[in-house]
């Protein structure tokens, strides 16, 4: 892999021995650095990207440059496999405790032993420096703005007037319908972005969508709040760029067993 490039040009390899945790449904690897505030780098300053920081609905509005590193390090280290939904903050960041169960993967019928989280390797106590990684997160968060700026250069009209555009409001999901006007207790970031999103970016408005999207999530805070590190302008404006269309409930059932049993509990 890349990371181990760098290290290696280092003669750090045999250093390296990061925690390496069993989840249940993969692996989770950390590795402490020997880190600096990057939000204190002229050079990272928010404003030299305005593409990616300036609005509430750009891509990492709300975020700290150190949050954005995350990002950079998770598409390193997985070698681009990473979700490209997923995106760290300091208050997501939680690390899972060994010898407690994953829930998710209870509720998808494995056993407990399945289920448990376990050891696989623990940290040796070496702290890599992250100088060894600023040079192409520079470049990287450069292109990321590059990139940004493109984008919304050949979209060639704002946000919400892609949305304002002649849309049909007539046709209804029935079990789409009776979701809106339901809470969930979790699933919601997936459900905005997999259906809710996509869903109501063909048959309203963009402010009419926003607005509906908004009174869900209130009542799924009434089910059960979120404590950290959801910010609903962001997942809603996310969601609602999902133009390509919603999972049917088949599909739903196919590929997120848990959601789906999750969404018809809750409609039927």
């Amino acid at each position: 892999m890349f990371i181990y490039g760098i290290i290696s040009s280092f003669n750090l390899i045999s250093a390296v021995c990061p925690t390496v945790l069993w989840t249940g449904n993969g692996y989770h690897i950390y590795l402490p650095i020997q880190a600096t505030v990057l939000d204190q780098y002229d050079r990272l300053a928010k404003d030299k990207y305005p593409s990616l920081f300036s609005m509430y609905n750009s891509k990492y509005y709300g975020y700290f440059v150190s949050e954005i590193f995350l990002k950079f390090a998770e598409i390193l280290f997985t070698d681009g496999k990473a979700d490209p939904q997923h995106r760290p903050k300091f208050k997501t960041c939680l690390i899972r405790i060994p010898d407690t169960y994953n829930s998710k993967c209870l509720s998808k019928g494995k056993s407990n032993e399945e289920s448990k989280i376990k050891v696989v390797q623990k940290w040796n106590d070496c702290r890599l420096p992250i100088q060894l990684l600023t040079k192409y997160f520079w470049r990287w968060i450069t292109q990321e703005d590059i990139n940004q700026r493109l984008l919304l250069k050949r979209n060639g009209r704002s946000q919400i007037n892609r949305f304002d555009q002649s849309i049909s409001k007539d046709f209804q999901i029935n079990w789409i319908e009776q979701l809106l006007q339901k809470g969930l207790p979790d699933g919601r970031k997936e459900t905005l972005r997999l259906i809710l999103g996509p869903y109501l970016a063909k048959r309203k408005n963009y402010a009419e969508a926003v607005d509906i999207l908004q009174q869900w999530l209130d009542k799924c805070n009434s089910v059960k709040p979120l404590e950290y590190g959801f910010n609903p302008k962001q997942r809603i404006n996310t969601s609602l760029k999902n133009t390509k269309g919603f999972l049917k409930l088949e599909s739903l059932k196919n590929r997120y067993r848990w959601l789906y049993n999750i969404i018809c509990s809750n409609i039927r």
